[in-house]
């Protein structure tokens, strides 16, 4: 079966992010980031203020709008992190000619054959980790960090994309 797309720089964004939000080694380490910043903000405001003022009514005021801040930091982190990606995403995409490029990918039982004008792949089964499918994409991930990207409007209506999928899982399995 083959399927014939255009991918555009949303292309190349939808794959970095949903990589950042579903790979679990990524997520820990936002995870901790966002703990460690919520935490040593009101932390350094404390020691500092108290190592220059000593335990004041002041001191005590700035460390309570310290620990909103780091509360703010602690929720606002995930929205300002996802703005950060589609931006950094946005920047690479514009810098890649792959991702304004047509894509051809045909499945046959034996492997997916990726052409385009910059490359020509034979991607056996076995290679690919997963299919991931979501509402607007098909991921057929290499590795964790490394996707094709299959985006649904490659197909000309729902039933097409469904027999698309099947025969990826059928293919993968066997």
């Amino acid at each position: 079966m083959k399927v014939c797309y255009t991918l555009l720089p949303e292309d190349f964004v939808a794959l970095n992010l949903h990589i950042c939000q579903h790979s679990p080694s990524v997520r820990q380490s936002l995870q901790r980031i966002r703990i460690f910043a919520a935490i040593s903000a009101p932390l350094l405001a404390l020691s500092a203020l108290v190592l220059f003022t000593g335990p004041t009514p002041v001191a005590l005021i700035v460390t309570f709008v310290m620990v909103v801040f780091g509360a703010a930091i602690y929720y606002g982190f995930p929205k300002r992190f996802e703005q950060h990606m589609q931006g950094q995403a946005q920047r690479l995409a514009a810098e890649q000619q792959e991702v304004k490029t047509e894509q051809q990918l045909v499945i046959t039982p034996d492997c997916v054959l990726l052409e385009s004008n910059l490359t020509n792949e034979q991607i056996n089964w076995p290679a690919l980790d997963s299919i991931v499918v979501t509402d607007a994409y098909i991921f057929l991930y290499r590795s964790s960090t490394s996707a094709i990207v299959i985006p649904k409007r490659a197909f000309a209506d729902n039933i097409e994309q469904a027999e698309f999928v099947a025969l990826l899982k059928q293919y993968q399995i066997n």
